[in-house]
């Protein structure tokens, strides 16, 4: 018997619950994780076999025999059995999960039932390693509670530096621990509100840059919060009926919805069921490159004598990812508000509302949602998310010759020179098209595990050993290289 952590308002701040773990680890045998993976278990049986393995994770311990022969015996069977594609991820899935050090105990949804009937959950942080201070009620910093916050719940007995507790709360707790002058600073849990419950019950790693991030880790934080959070909302297949909002909040049913190569819903389901692609003008790989270009744009913009101080790269990056992730078809550009809305949500998840405010998401927001009506006095956030979309519209046309290139902002800049700007709006047509080959794309959207990173480690290798995309080169290079050379 093992003993468990979680949080009641009659019994105080601790109390202990028991688990069997030996009927767990009994009902955990080879031949129900091969039914689990065959997905021929009943519903029933499925949920009681998810029950089991999330509260074995949840009381700790993943060490102990029983559980090393069930993780040994699966891996074996996995290497020595041919499965299908989704057959072995979910069976990769159920093996990384049972190698997870214990985080939680409590799902989502019963710690969200437990937070809105007031019981006073608690989480606490081991450690504070911030890099900048910036000053806050009780001499602490909102670096600190970044810190406190990605730790997540810890077991019964560890030494906290932090707690956080629904507001009526604080002041219980602030008391008991001034009493036992533990040193324990106490917050409000809607200190870390633009956190989702799931990050903090599950202690997710925060992956929005710190001020004092070098160039490279801000780079690589973006790759990661890309493939994370961006790009799996872009392999999502699209409704049966699509629609769009009106200025007026009114609901309107597309007539004849694209569904990228075909117009024919059950073609396009079946094409998907067989493993074909859910997207095929706004799938990842367009959020991927959307995302560099920027960060290219950003170098052409300070080349053009454009002040580029104040934008944020990752920022820039997160919502050049995020422009398309709420579309609901592959035709006109609906959803750009929508989108925006989802960017917006996604910082708030991921960073203090003071990092926010000094980074002036408002700004980035506004460029996503009115990216394609750009004015004089806009911003050139906007102008350079509104030229990155524009130039991915060469993916979509028949012939190069088409591309309308007046309409990209960058064109209209005295400073640039006519033939380098003909020189790079080629290199990034001819960059699209090879990414966009089905084998390539394939490789990219579907087996690349960071497909920011992939992309940019794939043009350092064409112009190393061929010499290609020289532009493309020259104003990545300091992206190309945040990513190590011997991994491209």
């Amino acid at each position: 018997m093992v003993n468990v952590l979680y949080a009641t308002q009659k019994q105080g701040y601790h109390h202990e619950q028991s688990f069997d773990r030996t009927n767990i680890l009994q009902r955990l045998s080879l031949t129900n994780l091969q039914h689990y993976v065959y997905g021929d278990m009943n519903i029933e049986k499925r949920k009681g076999f998810e029950e089991d393995i999330r509260r074995l994770k949840g009381v700790g311990g993943g060490s102990e025999e029983p559980l090393v022969l069930i993780k040994d015996s699966l891996e074996k069977w996995l290497k020595e059995n041919t499965l299908s594609s989704k057959q072995r991820k979910k069976a990769v899935d159920l093996l990384n999960h049972l190698n997870q050090s214990p985080a939680y105990v409590f799902t989502d949804e019963e710690s969200l039932r437990l937070i809105e009937q007031g019981y006073p959950i608690v989480f606490g942080a081991t450690s504070v390693d911030a890099e900048e201070k910036y000053p806050e009620d009780n001499g602490w910093s909102n670096s600190n509670l970044q810190e406190f916050l990605v730790e997540g719940p810890l077991p019964l007995g560890t030494k906290i530096q932090a707690a956080f507790t629904t507001s009526e709360h604080v002041k219980d707790l602030k008391q008991v621990m001034e009493k036992e002058n533990t040193g324990v600073g106490v917050f409000e849990l809607g200190t870390g509100f633009y956190l989702e419950t799931r990050q903090l019950i599950k202690g997710e790693k925060s992956l929005f840059v710190k001020k004092g991030d070098s160039f490279s880790v801000q780079q690589q934080k973006l790759s990661e919060v890309l493939q994370r959070e961006v790009l799996p909302g872009y392999a999502i297949p699209f409704p049966k009926d699509p629609f769009y909002e009106t200025e007026k909040g009114e609901k309107v049913f597309i007539d004849t919805p694209h569904y990228g190569q075909t117009y024919s819903y059950e073609t396009y389901r079946a094409h998907v069921e067989k493993g074909g692609e859910t997207r095929h003008f706004h799938g990842p790989i367009h959020a991927a490159r959307t995302a560099l270009w920027t960060q290219l744009l950003l170098n052409v913009y300070k080349k053009a004598g454009r002040d580029t101080s104040k934008i944020n790269p990752f920022l820039l990056g997160f919502g050049g990812g995020d422009h398309d992730f709420e579309r609901l078809d592959d035709g006109q550009d609906r959803w750009d508000k929508q989108s925006a809305a989802k960017f917006k949500l996604h910082c708030q998840q991921l960073a203090l509302p003071s990092i926010l405010e000094r980074y002036q998401l408002p700004v980035y927001v506004d460029a996503i949602a009115n990216k394609d009506h750009v004015r004089p006095e806009d911003s050139d956030i906007k102008r350079i998310i509104h030229d990155a979309d524009c130039l991915e519209i060469v993916r979509c046309l028949k012939q190069f010759s088409d591309f309308e290139k007046h309409r990209l902002c960058f064109v209209h800049f005295p400073s640039l020179k006519a033939d380098y700007q003909e020189k790079l709006i080629q290199e990034i047509a001819q960059f699209i098209q090879l990414t966009e080959e089905p084998k390539m794309k394939w490789a990219l959207e579907v087996e690349s595990t960071n497909c920011y990173a992939d992309l940019c480690r794939l043009i350092g290798k064409l112009h190393q050993e061929k010499q290609l995309f020289s532009t493309l080169f020259e104003l990545l290079k300091e992206v190309i290289d945040s990513f190590p050379s011997e991994e491209r």
